[in-house]
């Protein structure tokens, strides 16, 4: 297994001095990558809405429409998980553990209507469950690759994370197509077997040890500045 080794750096940025540790395998970087793969893995159903109207007919557009749920719930879940546990990591959990508890999620709720199959509700309710693990592995890609890297290698990883996720977002629309008219609604959620191959790879993310530390002064340590709660709510 290749394993690349950078120089231990301290930096000041924004008043605080940052440290990282800089030694990852290929191993650890093909689990950031994976947890990027799966960034757009709710688009499998897009294609596949028109199955969907003839499997329940009484909740298409000539019904309730609340077949658009399929694909709204995920996002939905997703927006409302993000900063929540973006704001988690790394700090109040490991990397690794939300890592698996996001891949976990996208595995058991994007695998179990093809599984089991299921009535209109729990297809629902397993959409929640996948948009929750989007939601959680969403924002974790870019921060270890900004904690575990610098330089150059730093943006490659970045570029190619961006790459991995709105790549995947065509193949998985393709798939999920695909799948559509091979077998039925039911033959869709099998897209989402990519997520098992991301599942097993959450269990070699590398924690970042990156610390840290206020900058001492004769006024005492330099405190950072909190965000305005504006920019979070335009960002929102």
């Amino acid at each position: 297994m290749i394993r690349t080794q950078e120089t231990k750096d301290y930096f000041t940025k924004g008043g605080v001095v940052m440290s990282n540790q800089k030694e990852t395998t290929t191993l650890n970087l093909a689990a950031i990558f994976g947890l990027a793969l799966m960034g757009m893995c709710i688009t499998v159903v897009t294609p596949a809405m028109g199955t969907f109207i003839a499997q329940w007919p009484e909740h298409g557009p000539a019904g309730d429409g609340m077949y658009a749920y399929i694909s709204t719930l995920p996002t939905l879940m997703t927006l409302i998980c993000s900063p929540i546990f973006g704001a988690l990591a790394g700090k109040k959990m490991k990397f690794k553990t939300l890592s698996i508890l996001g891949t976990g999620l996208v595995v058991v709720g994007g695998l179990l209507p093809a599984i089991i199959g299921g009535s209109f509700y729990f297809v629902l309710f397993t959409r929640i469950l996948l948009g929750m693990g989007v939601g959680i592995i969403s924002p974790l890609g870019n921060a270890l690759i900004i904690g575990c890297y610098k330089g150059q290698k730093q943006a490659t990883y970045l570029g190619w994370a961006t790459l991995f996720m709105n790549g995947g977002g065509i193949v998985f629309q393709l798939l999920g197509g695909f799948l559509a008219e091979a077998g039925g609604w039911q033959m869709t959620f099998w897209g989402h077997g990519f997520a098992l191959v991301s599942f097993l790879l959450a269990f070699f993310i590398p924690e970042p040890e990156g610390v840290e530390q206020p900058v001492q002064t004769a006024e005492g340590p330099v405190k950072k500045e909190k965000m305005h709660w504006m920019v979070w709510f335009v960002g929102f």
